[in-house]
């Protein structure tokens, strides 16, 4: 009788430990991506990351000066 208990013990015991192991692993996966914000330039429709596009004063984005200047 005392073997079963210390078996089941034993089991319980792994199946939390490899739930930890499984949810730490799906965090850590899914965390590690940075999010970028990306827009399109009015001009040509190209997508471009936000810190790189240039805004124009009514909201357009382009995605060079020359873009910016041919559209508006």
């Amino acid at each position: 009788m005392l073997r079963m208990l210390l078996l089941l013990l034993a089991i319980w015991i792994a199946l939390v430990l490899i739930r930890d192991v499984l949810r730490r692993r799906r965090i850590r996966t899914t965390s590690s991506a940075p999010v970028v914000t990306t827009v399109c330039c009015a001009h040509c429709g190209v997508h471009l990351p936000t810190h790189r596009a240039l805004q124009h004063v009514d909201g357009r984005h382009y995605c060079s000066p020359e873009h910016a200047r041919g559209d508006g």
